[in-house]
């Protein structure tokens, strides 16, 4: 009885595994389409916006300082 459990519970572990690396190797090769899918439409994005990328790169104006007034005390 316990060799019969352990032959069933090996095949059991087996068949797992076995499912297992056929679904990781699915489940790669669908997450490997779909990044090329989306990399190929931030591109055409990018080329339909005159690259994006410029803008993203401008750098914030400059706000030009304010002199703190001089504190004048007024005697009457």
């Amino acid at each position: 009885m316990a060799w019969s459990n352990f032959i069933l519970t090996l095949a059991g572990v087996g068949a797992v595994v076995w499912f297992m690396k056929s679904d990781v190797r699915k489940s790669s090769t669908m997450v490997r389409q779909n990044l090329k899918t989306i990399r190929g439409w931030l591109e055409e994005q990018q080329a339909s916006n005159g690259g994006a990328g410029s803008t993203l790169k401008q750098e914030p104006k400059q706000v030009p300082e304010s002199k703190p007034k001089p504190d004048i005390k007024k005697t009457d």
